[in-house]
């Protein structure tokens, strides 16, 4: 089992996480960012993003966050990330897992800090349907 630090550690080191805004749970634009947003895009590209592409013993080993990787926003100031991630080696899928991080945010105006496990993440949120994580190694 992977777990999401371990993981998150190459997401931050990509600068640009895009989320937007899913269906039903759509955010408005009011001062709530209550609601899901799907993960869409790593540094401008869009999933499966490769987080690694390596060669090991003999076999060609991949791993990619792949869709569904969402972030879920409580009304109690509580958020969810799930970063979904495919373990594949010279092409034949080995495994495809689901890890959680839980946490707690902040929003003042639309500037959303987030903390989970003793680390902080920034983001701006439009207001409406876009939510820009800007991680740092």
């Amino acid at each position: 089992m992977f777990a999401i630090r371990t993981l998150l550690s190459p997401i931050a080191a990509a600068t640009l996480i895009i989320l937007a805004a899913c269906g039903g749970d759509s955010p408005t634009a009011s001062a709530s960012v209550v609601g899901t947003f799907a993960l869409e895009t790593v540094n401008g590209k869009a999933l499966p993003y490769v987080l690694a592409d390596r060669a090991l013993q003999g076999s060609a080993v991949r791993v990619e966050v792949v869709s569904p990787s969402m972030m879920k926003f409580k009304s109690d100031m509580s958020f969810q990330f799930i970063l979904t991630i495919k373990v594949s080696a010279s092409g034949v899928p080995l495994m495809v897992e689901a890890d959680t991080a839980t946490g707690t945010y902040s929003l003042t105006g639309r500037q959303l800090s987030m903390t989970a496990s003793g680390s902080t993440i920034q983001a701006h949120w439009d207001g409406a349907n876009s939510l820009v994580l800007n991680a740092t190694p």
